[in-house]
């Protein structure tokens, strides 16, 4: 009952669990996204500038994190 309990409070990591791998970004994904969405933004003024700019970064981000979790399942097959 011990094990089940460490099992499910995740304490007990063995071998076969999963764990979120840690993935290091350059931040050119981010950059670019930012310049994009700046770009777009500059029809809405100032605000849309800013706002642009960080949803660019941010979708910048995730996509150059997705792009290296693809790269490095592909190495494993």
């Amino acid at each position: 009952m011990i094990a089940e309990i460490r099992r499910l409070s995740g304490k007990n990591r063995g071998p076969d669990s999963k764990r979120e791998e840690e993935v290091r970004t350059s931040g050119g994904g981010a950059f670019a996204g930012m310049i994009v969405g700046g770009l777009i933004g500059l029809a809405f003024g100032p605000a849309g500038v800013i706002a642009g700019g960080l949803i660019g970064a941010i979708l910048g981000d995730q996509a150059e994190r997705e792009s290296i979790k693809r790269e490095g399942r592909k190495g494993l097959t």
